[in-house]
């Protein structure tokens, strides 16, 4: 009896061992299965952190960009309004020579006319459409303020009759004519804007 129960005995440990065995190289498998998942872990922590670190990169590349951009497109702006002050300049320079010109005719009308010249071409002045358009009188072409505006004297003024033989004199009238006429050219172009 002895020795059945000694084999039965062995026979336990030899059970209780293989599932020992069979407990110890299931725990090693789950401990191998542990360490591929912490490891795919940080490897996925890793991706994920360096997809961050470009989004970021991406970001602020992308951000600076936009600086650029943005002050690229302030210097075009400024740029195109330095030239429109500019040609709006050049324009305002233009028009006034024009209108110094147009007191000379004027002035050398009044002297052909003290001279004895009666036989004159019209003196009313003509503006091209898109000059007018432009400085914004087309609205108002019918106004009798409109007339006034364009419309040149048809004969000397009394006071220049007057003066037939004195030429310093008719170098003042003149000169008056053209600052009376200059200050209507002005006051007709401050109105337009």
């Amino acid at each position: 009896m002895a020795t059945r129960t000694m084999s039965l005995g062995t026979h336990e440990v030899g059970f209780l061992r293989e599932t020992l065995n069979a407990q110890q190289d299931l725990l090693q498998k789950l401990y191998n299965e542990l360490d591929v998942e912490r490891e795919s872990s940080a490897i996925a922590a890793d991706e994920t952190l360096s997809m961050i670190l470009r989004l970021q990169g991406e970001k602020a590349a992308m951000e600076m960009e936009a600086i650029q951009y943005k002050r690229i497109a302030e210097e075009k702006m400024f740029h195109a309004q330095e030239m429109l002050e500019t040609f709006q300049e050049l324009i305002y320079n233009k028009e006034m020579q024009i209108a110094s010109l147009e007191f000379q005719v004027q002035a050398y009308k009044f002297k052909l006319a003290s001279l004895g010249f009666d036989d004159l071409a019209s003196s009313e002045v003509q503006y091209p459409e898109n000059m007018l358009r432009r400085n914004g009188f087309v609205g108002e072409l019918n106004s009798p303020r409109s007339v006034k505006l364009f419309r040149r004297g048809y004969s000397l003024p009394p006071r220049v009759n007057a003066l037939q033989g004195d030429s310093n004199a008719y170098l003042e009238e003149i000169k008056k004519f053209r600052l009376e006429q200059f200050g209507r050219f002005e006051s007709a172009r401050s109105f337009s804007r």
